[in-house]
C-alpha cells in the first residue's frame, strides 16, 4: 500500500494491439507513430531457444544472448562502478563508445547485472515503437540506491528525441541517477552533452579500448591470456552444442595472430572450432577462413528455411534474394520499417514486405530498429561485404552479380527523391575498414568515390585515414577528395585530412611549375598538419613555403602579403614547438610587412591580417617571458578586431574571440586577474555562439578558453564557478583529445593536473587523485614515444600524486610515486643540471618524507641529506634557493631523529637560523609554521 497522501499515476499507451504503461516516468508519443521511445525495467540477458541459436551460429556471438560468460574488462568495470558510486552529482551521464566487436554491449549488460545486485533500479531505453516491451513498468526508485538508465545505439537517436528523453521526470528524482549511453563512436556526444549541461548533469566519456592496446589498458596480449579466453568461449559453445570433452577441441588457428587482439576474434575461433567438431568437418586454418566458414553457415540456414517452405513454413525468400537483403542491411544498418521498404525498392526489390518479414526471421530486429537488422558482429559483416563484391580470390565464395549495382544504388542517391540512409557514414565506414583487410575493395571505392568524392568525408577520420594508406586508391582521386575538404578546422575530419594531404603532396608538387604554386601546395599541407597537431611537420613545410615566397617577393613586391602569411604561420608553429626565439624573428618580419600593407591600403582584409600577426606575436613574447610587450601588441590586435567585428560580425567575430582570449592570458600574466576574467569571459561568450553554429570548427578554441577562464575564476576567488568551468573544459578537451590527440591531449593532461590542484586546495584530496592519475597516464603514454616531452610533466604530476596519497594515508602509493619522480628528475639533472637540480632536490625531500612515513628511516635520511646538499649548492650562487634549503633542513631534522639525533639537532639549528634571516610576512604562513616547529625541535633536542 502507498503511504498516506501518495498518488500513483500510470500512463498507458495502446498501439497496434500492444499495451504499454509506465509508473514513475513520462511517456512521449507521436500523434501518428506511437511512442518516441520506450522505458523498460532491465530484465537481464535475453533468453532464446537453444535450437534457434544453433540454426545460425553467428547468433551465438550476439551479446544479447550472453552465451559466453563475461571475463576480463576488470579495469572498465571498476571505472563504471566508480562513476556510478563516487560522483557527488545527482545526475551524471557517461558516453561509452567503441567499434563493433570490442565488447561494449557485453560490458554494459554485466554492469547492469552488477548494479541490480548492488541495489540500483536499472532501466532500458528503447528508441521508437519498433521494440515493444509488454505490460506495465514500475520505474519508481523506491527502495533503491539510485537509477541507472541504459541508452543503447545512442548515435542513432535524433537529437530532438534525446532532448525529450532528458526532459522525462525519470531523470529528475531525488535519488542519484546515472545515464549510460552506448555508441559505436563519439559522434553525437557533443550535442547530447550540451543538453545535459543545461540539466547541470556531470558528463564524461568512456572509450572502450581494444584488447590489443598497449600495456596499462585492459587487453589480451599474452598467449596465456588468449588461450584462457578461447577456452572460456569454447566451453560455453560446447555446452550449447551438447558436446562433452570440450577440452579436446583445439584452436583452429594459432592464437598469436595479431587479429586475435579482439575478444570477438577469439570467440569466432572458438565457435568455428566447436561447430566444425560437432559437424565432423575440418575447421579452417586462417582468419579469412573463419569468416568464410561462418558465412557459409548463414547461407546454409537461409537455404534450409527456404526449402522448408515446401513443408508449410511461411518463408518465401530464396537464398540469393536473402543474400542481397543481408548485404543491404550490413551497409545501411537498422532502420524504420517504412524506410527499409524504400531502401529495398531503391535496390530494385519491388515487393519488399515478404522479404523484410523473412529477413527478420533470420535477423530479428533489436531495439531501436524495426527492420534490416544487420549481421553481427561487425567484423563478420565487413567480411560479408568484401566477399559479396567482385575481385577477391576466395574461390569457394563467388561474388554476387548484383553486388556492384546494389552498392551504387545505396551510395548514390538523389537527395530529393531517395530515402535518406539511416546512418549516412556507415557504408563508407564499413567499406574502408574492410578494405584494410580486403585489397580488392579499393577498386570499388575508386569507382564510387569518383562518382561522388564527398562520400569520403561521411566516414570521418577513420575513413579518410584508411583511404590515405590504401595502396589501391587512385592518387588523382585522393587529390579530388582533398578539394572537397572544408577550409578550416573540422574536429571529426582533421586527422584524416592531414593523412590524405601528406599522401597527395608529392603528386600536387609534381603537377605545378611556379614557385608561388609550390608554396601554396606546401602551405596548404602545413595548415592540414597543424590542424591535426603535427606542428613539427607543419613547420618544415612552411619553412619551404617561406623560402619560395621570399624569392618571389624580392622580384615582385606585390606578393609580400603571401610572404607575411607564411612567416606568421611559421612563427605560430615554432612557438608551439617551444622555439620562441626563432619564432619571434619570423613574426616581427610578418608584422612589419602587414603594417606597411595596412598603411597603404586600410581595407578590412589588410587590417585583419595585421591583427592576426600581432596576436601571434603576443603569444610568442609571452613564451619568452616578455609580458608587458606581449600585452601591448595583443591589446592592439583586440582594438583592430573589435572595429572589424563591428563592421562585419559574421566574418570577424572569430578573430575577435581569439584576440580577447589571448588578451586574457596576457593580463593574467601581469597579475591583472579581474581584467583577465573580463577579457576571457567575453571570448568564451563569443565562442559559445560560434560553436553553436559550427561546433567542429570552434570546439578547440572554446575548450582552451574555458580552461583559461576557470583559472581566471580561481584566481579571483570564485572557486565554485572555476570548478564548474574546468569540468566543462575537461569534458570538451577529453573528446577533442580522443579525436585528435596530437593537437589536444597535452592540453587535456595539463587541465587534469590543474583540476586536481583545485580539489586539493579545497581539501578534497580523494577527489583530486583520479584526475591526477589520468594526467599521469597520458604523460606516461606520450613518454613512450618521446621521453623528453613526457618526463617533466609526468614528474610534476607524480609529485602531486605523492602528496595526495600522503594526505589520504596511502603511504605505499605515495612512496611509489616519489621513487618514480626521483628517478625521472635524476635522469633529467644528469642531462641538464642547471635546469633540473632544484627539481631533483624537491623530489628527494619528498621521497625522504614518504620513506619516513613507512619507517624506512635510514633511507629517508639519505634522501633528505642529498636534497640538503643540492639546495646548499644552489643557494651558494642564487639566494632565491635559501628558503627551500631551510625547508629541506627542517625535513632533515624530522627524519633524522630515529637514526641520528645529533644530525637532527644540527639541521634544526641551521633551519632556524636560515628562516630567521628571511623577510617572512603574513603571506608566508607555511614557513612561519615551520620556523616555530624548528625552534621547538631545537629546544627538545638540546634538552
Amino acid at each position: 500500500m502507498p503511504h498516506d497522501g501518495a498518488v500513483i499515476s500510470q500512463q498507458i499507451r495502446v498501439d497496434g494491439g500492444y499495451g504499454y504503461g509506465v509508473i514513475g516516468a513520462d511517456l512521449h508519443v507521436h500523434a501518428d507513430r506511437g511512442p518516441v521511445y520506450l522505458l523498460a525495467e532491465h530484465r537481464g540477458p535475453v533468453s532464446a531457444d537453444p535450437s534457434w541459436l544453433l540454426e545460425q551460429p553467428s547468433r551465438l556471438l550476439n551479446a544479447r544472448y550472453s552465451v559466453v560468460d563475461f571475463v576480463g574488462r576488470a579495469a572498465d568495470m571498476d571505472k563504471l562502478t566508480a562513476w556510478r558510486d563516487e560522483s557527488n552529482e545527482r545526475l551524471a551521464a557517461r558516453w561509452l563508445f567503441a567499434a563493433g566487436g570490442q565488447g561494449k554491449t557485453r560490458l554494459a549488460l554485466e554492469f547492469a547485472a552488477v548494479s541490480v545486485a548492488d541495489g540500483w533500479k536499472v532501466v532500458d531505453v528503447l528508441l521508437g515503437a519498433g521494440a515493444r516491451p509488454s505490460g506495465s513498468h514500475d520505474l519508481r526508485p523506491d527502495g533503491h540506491r539510485g537509477i541507472l538508465v541504459l541508452v543503447d545505439y545512442a548515435d542513432r537517436w535524433p537529437l530532438s528525441y534525446l532532448h525529450w528523453l532528458l526532459s522525462n521526470s525519470l531523470f529528475h528524482q531525488q535519488v542519484p541517477t546515472r545515464v549510460l549511453f552506448l555508441s559505436r563512436s563519439v559522434d553525437g556526444w557533443a550535442s547530447v552533452r550540451s543538453a545535459l549541461t543545461a540539466l547541470t548533469a556531470a558528463t564524461s566519456e568512456h572509450p572502450l579500448a581494444p584488447l590489443s592496446d598497449p600495456p596499462g589498458r585492459d587487453r589480451v596480449a599474452r598467449p596465456d591470456d588468449r588461450l584462457r579466453m578461447f577456452r572460456v568461449a569454447r566451453d560455453a559453445f560446447a555446452r550449447r552444442y551438447g558436446l562433452a570433452r570440450a577440452e579436446e577441441i583445439p584452436p583452429p588457428v594459432p592464437l598469436d595472430d595479431p587479429g586475435f587482439g579482439l575478444t570477438l576474434s577469439l570467440h569466432m575461433a572458438a565457435l568455428v572450432a566447436v561447430d566444425a567438431h560437432s559437424a565432423g568437418a575440418r575447421a579452417p586454418a586462417d582468419m579469412v577462413g573463419l569468416s568464410a566458414y561462418l558465412l557459409d553457415r548463414e547461407r546454409a540456414h537461409w537455404r534450409e528455411l527456404y526449402e522448408r517452405s515446401r513443408d508449410g513454413l511461411e518463408f518465401r525468400t530464396p537464398p540469393r534474394r536473402m543474400w542481397q537483403v543481408a548485404f543491404i542491411a550490413c551497409l545501411t544498418g537498422a532502420t524504420t520499417y517504412s524506410q527499409a521498404r524504400a531502401l529495398l525498392r531503391r535496390a530494385d526489390i519491388d515487393d519488399p514486405d515478404p522479404v523484410l518479414t523473412d529477413h527478420a526471421v533470420c535477423y530479428p530486429p533489436a531495439p531501436p530498429s524495426e527492420a534490416l537488422e544487420p549481421m553481427y558482429p561487425d567484423r563478420l559483416a565487413e567480411d560479408f561485404l568484401a566477399l559479396t563484391l567482385a575481385g577477391h580470390d576466395v574461390a569457394a565464395y563467388p561474388a554476387a552479380p548484383w553486388g556492384t549495382a546494389t552498392l551504387a544504388a545505396l551510395l548514390h542517391q538523389d537527395a530529393d527523391t531517395a530515402p535518406p540512409l539511416p546512418q549516412p557514414a556507415r557504408p563508407i565506414t564499413f567499406l574502408t575498414a574492410a578494405a584494410l583487410r580486403w585489397p580488392h575493395l579499393a577498386a570499388h571505392l575508386n569507382e564510387h568515390l569518383r562518382a561522388d568524392p564527398t562520400l569520403a568525408l561521411r566516414g570521418g577520420n577513420p575513413s579518410l585515414g584508411a583511404l590515405a594508406v590504401l595502396d589501391g586508391i587512385d592518387i588523382e582521386l585522393l587529390d579530388t577528395i582533398a578539394w572537397c575538404f572544408p577550409d578550416g578546422r573540422q574536429l571529426d575530419l582533421d586527422v584524416g585530412m592531414a593523412a590524405v594531404s601528406v599522401r597527395i603532396t608529392a603528386h600536387r608538387l609534381a603537377a605545378v611549375s611556379t614557385e608561388l604554386e609550390r608554396a601554396a601546395v606546401l602551405q596548404d599541407l602545413a595548415h592540414r598538419l597543424s590542424f591535426a597537431g603535427r606542428y613539427e611537420e607543419a613547420a618544415e613545410a612552411t619553412e619551404q613555403a617561406v623560402d619560395l615566397r621570399r624569392a618571389v617577393a624580392r622580384r615582385q613586391p606585390e606578393h609580400r602579403s603571401l610572404l607575411a602569411s607564411s612567416l606568421t604561420n611559421l612563427g605560430n608553429y615554432r612557438t608551439r614547438l617551444g622555439q620562441p626565439e626563432s619564432a619571434l624573428a619570423a613574426l616581427r618580419e610578418a608584422t612589419e610587412l602587414r603594417r606597411q600593407a595596412a598603411r597603404a591600403d586600410s581595407t578590412a582584409p589588410r587590417r585583419s591580417a595585421l591583427a592576426n600577426s600581432l596576436s601571434s606575436m603576443g603569444i610568442c613574447l609571452a613564451a619568452l617571458g616578455r609580458h608587458p610587450e606581449a600585452f601591448e601588441v595583443t591589446r592592439e590586435s583586440v582594438q583592430l578586431r573589435r572595429r572589424l567585428a563591428a563592421e562585419d560580425p559574421a566574418a570577424y567575430s572569430p578573430g575577435l574571440a581569439s584576440s580577447l582570449h589571448n588578451l586574457g592570458n596576457r593580463l593574467a600574466a601581469l597579475g591583472r586577474h579581474r581584467e583577465a576574467l573580463d577579457a576571457t569571459g567575453e571570448a568564451v561568450r563569443i565562442l559559445r555562439l560560434l560553436a553553436r553554429d559550427s561546433f567542429a570548427e570552434h570546439a578547440g578554441e572554446l575548450a582552451i578558453a574555458l580552461d583559461n577562464l576557470s583559472a581566471d575564476l580561481w584566481r579571483t576567488g570564485r572557486t565554485e564557478a572555476a570548478m564548474a568551468t574546468a569540468g566543462e573544459a575537461a569534458d570538451l578537451l577529453r573528446r577533442l583529445a580522443r579525436e585528435n590527440p596530437e593537437a589536444f591531449e597535452e592540453r587535456y593532461a595539463y587541465l587534469l593536473n590543474r583540476l586536481s590542484d583545485y580539489y586539493a586546495s579545497l581539501g578534497r584530496y580523494g577527489e583530486a587523485i583520479p584526475p591526477a592519475l589520468a594526467a599521469a597516464e597520458i604523460w606516461r603514454r606520450r613518454g613512450e614515444t618521446d621521453r623528453a616531452a613526457g618526463d617533466a610533466p609526468l614528474a610534476t604530476v607524480l609529485l602531486n600524486l605523492s602528496g595526495l596519497w600522503a594526505h589520504t594515508g596511502q603511504w605505499h602509493e605515495a612512496l611509489a610515486a616519489s621513487i618514480e619522480t626521483v628517478a625521472i628528475r635524476r635522469r633529467q639533472a644528469r642531462a641538464e643540471p642547471a635546469r633540473y637540480a632544484a627539481e631533483l632536490a624537491k623530489a628527494l625531500s619528498n621521497l625522504g618524507s614518504d620513506l619516513y612515513a613507512v619507517q624506512r628511516y635510514r633511507e629517508a635520511l639519505a634522501a633528505v641529506t642529498e636534497s640538503v646538499r643540492l639546495w646548499r649548492q644552489l643557494a651558494t650562487t642564487d639566494r632565491r634557493h635559501v628558503p627551500f634549503l631551510a625547508e629541506s633542513l627542517y625535513t632533515c631534522c624530522v627524519v633524522a631523529q630515529p637514526v641520528d639525533r645529533t644530525a637532527a639537532r644540527d639541521a634544526a639549528v641551521e633551519a632556524v637560523m636560515l628562516f630567521e634571516g628571511l623577510d617572512l610576512g603574513a603571506g608566508d604562513g607555511h614557513r612561519l609554521t615551520l620556523l616555530a616547529e624548528a625552534r621547538k625541535q631545537v629546544a627538545e633536542l638540546r634538552g
